[in-house]
């Protein structure tokens, strides 16, 4: 590694990265462990594709974390910018795809891992599980809240809501909240006195039925995000106040 990191500018960072990493042979079926293994392009020169187990210098962990397997990068230095990505928590981001089959997602429950709980106020906040269905048994207990989030980093999000029809006394209702002032939830609820479209109310209270929103840029700010309604078959939609 000494030798090539001599000859190369792109492996003298490999080189910088890894030196204290080891590999070794598993004894018991002959697979080979390493930290880190790269594919080189036709010049013999840029790591463009790998598989990590470690950290790599320039990319941000603080999200998904460790970048896992990467391809489609200019060197080993961009691979937090390659065109495909897959990092240690499962987050997924490709320049482009094709399915053969069919493509599902799979719903969660508020209370599964990947949406966040504050048992000093008693409110989740969607995290990573952005297809939920709302559970209908917590007795004693009127209203869920469900707060969206703001951040610019969100834009493009699609929320899919689904809330059991059947209503039981105890089933409470969904508050869906984006109190950010450069954010909100537009749907045909508010809509401008001049005709001028539709206005972004901070608060929607809904029960029963399939509720889908998207993610969309803020237009007061440029690091928010704003939630459209693009479908809602709900009993009960209206704005909570």
């Amino acid at each position: 590694m000494d030798k090539a990191a001599s000859e190369s500018s792109d492996l003298g960072y490999l080189h910088d990265n890894f030196q204290d990493i080891s590999t070794e042979i598993d004894a018991g079926s002959g697979v080979v462990l390493s930290a880190f293994v790269g594919v080189k392009d036709e010049s013999d020169r840029k790591v463009v594709a790998g598989m990590a187990g470690c950290s790599l210098m320039g990319v941000d962990e603080a999200a998904h974390g460790k970048l896992m397997f990467f391809a489609g990068a200019d060197g080993i230095a961009d691979a937090g910018n390659a065109t495909t990505r897959i990092y240690e928590d499962g987050h997924v981001e490709m320049g482009s795809g094709i399915f053969s089959g069919y493509s599902r997602v799979q719903f969660k429950r508020l209370t599964d891992e990947g949406t966040d709980y504050n048992s000093t106020t008693n409110e989740y906040t969607l995290d990573r599980n952005f297809n939920l269905i709302i559970d209908g048994a917590r007795f004693g207990e009127y209203i869920i809240r469900l707060n969206l989030p703001s951040s610019a980093e969100y834009t493009g999000s699609v929320v899919n809501i689904y809330d059991s029809p059947i209503r039981t006394r105890s089933s409470p209702s969904l508050l869906l909240a984006a109190d950010d002032p450069e954010s909100g939830i537009i749907s045909t609820l508010r809509k401008d006195n001049y005709g001028l479209g539709y206005l972004p109310v901070a608060r929607i209270v809904t029960f029963g039925g399939v509720l889908q929103l998207l993610s969309v840029p803020s237009p007061y700010s440029n690091q928010k995000c704003m939630w459209h309604v693009t479908y809602q078959m709900m009993s009960d939609f209206r704005i909570y106040e």
